[in-house]
């Protein structure tokens, strides 16, 4: 389940991590050299790696645990039990 924490971290550290990985390749398309991408192994190992593991956490969000709890889900009764606060107002008046 992913109730409890936040999908936006996923998706911030998902689009850092394609960011980081252009910037290799912008590296690289400006040098006309793949030294950017052999001489930093690490910075596109932990790229590459940030993505798989939010690739994974976005489909157990999105894809696998997509529904709600039961707790979080209103029945019609308890709509029609709501009153507008302004309805309340106007009837003490």
């Amino acid at each position: 389940s992913t109730v409890g924490w936040n999908i936006y971290n996923v998706l911030c550290d998902f689009s850092g991590g394609i960011l980081s990985i252009s910037q290799l390749f912008v590296d690289v398309s400006i040098d006309h050299s793949w030294k950017g991408v052999v001489g930093d192994p690490v910075k596109l190992a932990l790229g590459l790696l940030s993505l798989f593991f939010d690739v994974i956490f976005m489909a157990q969000h999105y894809c696998l645990y997509n529904r709600q709890p039961e707790s979080r889900k209103r029945s019609d009764a308890e709509d029609e039990d709501r009153v507008p606060l302004t309805q309340d107002l106007a009837e003490e008046a």
